[in-house]
């Protein structure tokens, strides 16, 4: 997936069970500006439980990470 970064990591353990629930993150991202996608984490059905990565083009990390932590999660 090119130079995408991880600005983080969803599951179960902090209530993001389904795909969808990650990508209303990256679409609220989308929204501001950003070039966000899901993917979701290798081995991860494997584990029993999903796991979904929020990832974000490398040029974009800081000002994404910033943006997603005061406007999104807070």
């Amino acid at each position: 997936m090119g130079d995408y970064v991880s600005i983080g990591r969803f599951g179960a353990e902090n209530s993001f069970y389904q795909f969808s629930d990650v990508q209303k993150l990256a679409e609220q991202l989308i929204h501001a500006g950003f070039n966000a996608v899901v993917e979701m984490a290798p081995r991860a059905p494997l584990e029993g439980l999903n796991v979904f990565y929020l990832k974000v083009p490398k040029d974009q990390f800081l000002e994404a990470k910033k943006y997603f932590h005061e406007k999104i999660m807070d």
